[in-house]
Formats: structure tokens, C-alpha cells, sequence
């Protein structure tokens, strides 16, 4: 099939491009947290976070077999942009002796919106890509007879219970389906489906003992957080382009006669699908949503002059958007990282903040705490006494802080207070990098790692 060939070099492309290039905190996580499971570690346990956990064991499992580093972490996102790109190419591909520059189009399309959308990137989303393209083309191609339909159904059932495990809005689509017409997805066999996905994870996730800490972290850790709401923001004006262009597919997709009798539902499914885009509007977000659109935008009819001009919209946009942030090289990531890597030995623990876990990553340092991070809608109490506790008693040989005076919210006087007590005591300063203050322990307060 000609899809998968040209999927394997779309992702190949965009990995190369991008290997070096537009750096995000947020893989940072999924990348340490993964080089502590191949030694061992598990997530919530040994490091917390208010995601579920099927990134983290996904991402360890290409980068045992690739690279324990930044890279390898980015081939999990490679191998499901790959995966995406085959959903949506299939029919295309399907057409292409009858119109090749369709596919051409196609592939430019996904080229583009992956780039604007960081599909490159180790996230939750790009996993939820795949899925989400993988449930939109179940979608439109239930089956011809009932027990097909019903196979369908259970597939797409397991499919939103697996999509939970990467991310917890991801309930909110799974939800929606059950709202299809009965004859279109029988709701037993979707059920069970459902059922099976969700024992999928959780049965080995209770069974290594991370039931509770799971629970505590992913589903109940902002139930008495008032700075919470500290997490909720608009779009930023750079991403406002991006952001168009999952309106535009929208638009696209309610022109096409194919789905005229569900464009409602259709479009209460794909908002479904970035829910927490609602949250914290990151256009990255957009991706899983956008992915799904694109299988069904790819199979219909584009002889018309409106389906036609909703893919030079897209694509005109896309490129746009591009052209306006390509995705950047972060010198001040990879100093800092170097720095850390430099001053301290692989055996050494280490802690940086407040946010900063891809220096963890970079430097494939394991943090001091299983609070490896702090933040303003993470920095409750118990969070805050158990980091100072946890570097008290490791007693890391480095820590490195941004701008350990500064009265921003998001600076550790504010967020940590605690920290610069242990600091001023038992640690002395090393250098500045970047904005970034270092500080070595002191050799009298050595103690075991």
C-alpha cells in the first residue's frame, strides 16, 4: 500500500528537520521519567505528575530500543506521526493513479500542520493523534453487516479506553460516540470494547502497585488545589494562526455533502477531542483534533469549488503559520544541560527548577525529588515540604535555579521559599549560565546519593 512508504518518509522528514529544534518542557517530563523506567522507576511512585501513564511507558519502550536520550524519545512521536499520516493518506493514496497531485497535496497538508502543531514533539497529543485518526477512520469504515459493524464498534471502544490512559480529556470523545445513531456503532460491542482498552493499562498499573499514587496524582491532586486556576490561560498571539487552521478544517468539513446528516455531531466530537485546548491553548493541542478531521476531509469529494477551497485555506494557512514560528533551536536548554552533565557524574542526583525537567533529560541526570518540578498550580503544601525533605535527605550534589531572586510567580522565592535556606547552607555558588544560577554542595553536608 502506497500510504505506509509515504508515511515512513512524512515522519522521517519531520524527525530529521526537527531533531534539534523546538525543545518543549513538557517532553522533558515523558524523557526523564522514561530514562527512570528503563532503570527501574516507575511514574507517580518515583515521579510525579498529573498525567496518566501510557506516554511514559510508550516513550521507554522506543527508547530501549533506539536511545535513552532526547531523540530516542523523539522516535515515539516519529512512529505515531507515521501511524496518523497513514490513517489519513489511505484514501488518497487509494486515488492516486486517477490524481497523484491530490496525494502530493495530502501529504503537504499533514507536512505543514504537523510542523505548526509540534507533532515532532514527545507529547501526550501525538500519541492522541493516532488514536483519534485511527477512531475517525474506524468512523468511515464501519462494515457492511452487522457483525462487522459490531468489530467495528468493540475496536473503537478499546481504542478510548487505551486514548485515556495517555490523557484524561480524552473521556470527553470517548463519551461522544455513544451518542451515534444505534444502527452506526452498537453500543454493546462498544462497551465492551471500552472496558477491555481501559483494563488494558490499568490492570498492569495496579498490579506494579501504582494504583494510589496514580489516583492521588492524576485524579484527585487539584480536588482541594485553589491555585489550580492559575493553570488556565488564552492562546498566545503567535499561535493564533495555528488555532485558524483548525477552524478552517471545521468550516471544510461541514461543505462536504458526505457528512451532511452529522455535522453536528461530527463537530461536537472533534471539539471533544481538544478539550484541554480549552484549558491551556496551546496550539499543539490542536493536533489530536486536527488528525481526526483530516481522515475524514482526505476520503470525500473534492470536485467542488468549496471543498477545494477549504484545502488551499488550510494549506495557505498552515504555511503561514510556519513561516511565522518555525520551530526554534534552544542554545540556553542545551548550555545549561551541558553544564549540569559537566559538573556532576551519571550517578549523581540532581535538582532544577522550578520547571526545567528537560535538563534532566539532556543531561540524563535523575532528579532528587520525586517532585522533580514545581509550578504555581502544583505548589501546595505537601508538595512543597516533600521536595525540601526529599533534597534534604539526598543531598544532590548540584542544583540549578532560574533566577532564584526573582518575585515572578513562577520563581522559586514565590514558589519554593524553603529551597533557599538549604542552599544558603549547605551549598555554595558554582557559576551562572544562561539565567541560571548553580549551586554545588558544599564538602562538610556530603552525603550519599
Amino acid at each position: 500500500m502506497v500510504a505506509v512508504p509515504l508515511s515512513i518518509l512524512l515522519a522521517a522528514i519531520v524527525y530529521f528537520l526537527c531533531r534539534s529544534r523546538g525543545y518543549f518542557s513538557d517532553e522533558g517530563s515523558f524523557c526523564t521519567t522514561a530514562q527512570g523506567i528503563l532503570q527501574g522507576r516507575l511514574p507517580y511512585r518515583d515521579y510525579f505528575n498529573e498525567k496518566p501513564p501510557l506516554q511514559y511507558f510508550w516513550t521507554a519502550a522506543i527508547m530501549a530500543i533506539s536511545a535513552p536520550t532526547l531523540s530516542g524519545a523523539r522516535l515515539a512521536a516519529a512512529a505515531t506521526l507515521m501511524l496518523t499520516a497513514a490513517c489519513i493518506l489511505r484514501a488518497p493514496a487509494a486515488q492516486a493513479r486517477r490524481n497523484g497531485l491530490a496525494l502530493l497535496g495530502w501529504m503537504g497538508i499533514i507536512f505543514l500542520a504537523a510542523l505548526d502543531m509540534a507533532a515532532f514533539n514527545d507529547t501526550a497529543e501525538s500519541s492522541l493523534a493516532f488514536l483519534f485518526a485511527a477512531s475517525a477512520f474506524l468512523f468511515v469504515n464501519p462494515g457492511s453487516d452487522e457483525p462487522r459493524r459490531a468489530r467495528t464498534a468493540a475496536l473503537q471502544g478499546v481504542i478510548s479506553g487505551i486514548a485515556i490512559g495517555f490523557r484524561q480529556a480524552a473521556i470527553a470523545p470517548a463519551l461522544m460516540l455513544l451518542l451515534l445513531p444505534h444502527a452506526d456503532l452498537p453500543k454493546r460491542s462498544y462497551l465492551c470494547g471500552f472496558a477491555v482498552g481501559l483494563a488494558c493499562w490499568l490492570a498492569p498499573l495496579i498490579a506494579l502497585g501504582m494504583g494510589p499514587t496514580f489516583f492521588h496524582s492524576a485524579v484527585t491532586f487539584h480536588a482541594d488545589n485553589p491555585a489550580m486556576t492559575t493553570y488556565f490561560r488564552g492562546p498566545l498571539a503567535r499561535e493564533l494562526v495555528d488555532i485558524a487552521v483548525w477552524i478552517v478544517c471545521f468550516g471544510w468539513l461541514a461543505t462536504l455533502k458526505e457528512y451532511k446528516g452529522k455535522r453536528l455531531w461530527l463537530i461536537f466530537w472533534f471539539a471533544a477531542m481538544a478539550l484541554s485546548f480549552f484549558g491551556r491553548m496551546d496550539a499543539f493541542r490542536l493536533w489530536p483534533s486536527t488528525a481526526a478531521m483530516l481522515v475524514l476531509l482526505a476520503r470525500a469529494d473534492h470536485e467542488g469549488f468549496s471543498a477545494r477551497a477549504g484545502a488551499i485555506a488550510t494549506a495557505g494557512l498552515a504555511l503561514f503559520a510556519l513561516l511565522l514560528h518555525r520551530p526554534e533551536v534552544f542554545p540556553a536548554s542545551l548550555d545549561v544541560s551541558k553544564d549540569i552533565a559537566a559538573l556532576t557524574r551519571p550517578g549523581d542526583r540532581v535538582w532544577t527548577g522550578p520547571f526545567s525537567p528537560l535538563r534532566y533529560c539532556l543531561a540524563q541526570r535523575q532528579p532528587a525529588s520525586r517532585y522533580y518540578f514545581i509550578l504555581p498550580w502544583t505548589a501546595k503544601a505537601e508538595v512543597r515540604q516533600e521536595i525540601v525533605e526529599d533534597i534534604v535527605r539526598s543531598s544532590p550534589k548540584l542544583i540549578a535555579i532560574d533566577h532564584i531572586d526573582s518575585e515572578d510567580q513562577f520563581g522559586v522565592r514565590r514558589l519554593l521559599p524553603g529551597l533557599r535556606d538549604i542552599i544558603a547552607k549547605n551549598y555554595h555558588f558554582a557559576r551562572t549560565r544562561r539565567g541560571t544560577d548553580f549551586y554545588l554542595r558544599n564538602a562538610e553536608t556530603a552525603g550519599t546519593n
